[in-house]
């Protein structure tokens, strides 16, 4: 009985081991996120979006935009094929062939662009292109 205790603790103990040194994605980044878009993000046909996803530091990744009008209710989606993700998991994109003066809502997700599936999709952010 102590033996087979004692491998039961040093079993629990490795997972969570490994767990915290990010070999199992966490909770806390399940998805990516997408950061405030101020004024200067913005122009009359596009907005940068700062993208974030922490597990890919570094790493090169494909990221999928879902644009909506809100004016329309029309959806988009723009996607973009080896970021180049920074040292912090952040990124700038720009979404390009935006209408002037509207307003939209923006939602990313993102995968290794060697393969993988995609990440669910971040929380939305809303913002107006320039008139």
């Amino acid at each position: 009985m102590r033996k087979h205790f004692s491998q039961a603790i040093l079993t629990v103990f490795v997972v969570v081991l490994v767990g915290a040194a990010g070999v199992f994605p966490t909770q806390a980044h399940s998805k990516p996120t997408l950061a405030s878009i101020k004024g200067s993000d913005r122009t009359a046909t596009s907005i940068e979006l700062k993208v974030g996803y922490l597990n890919f530091a570094k790493k090169n990744v494909d990221v999928l935009v879902k644009i909506k009008n809100k004016t329309t209710g029309k959806i988009d989606t723009q996607s973009f094929g080896k970021v180049k993700m920074g040292v912090d998991g952040d990124k700038k994109i720009t979404v390009d062939q935006l209408t002037p003066g509207t307003k939209y809502t923006f939602k990313v997700k993102v995968k290794r662009s060697r393969g993988g599936d995609y990440t669910t999709y971040s929380s939305a952010k809303t913002a107006s292109t320039k008139k």
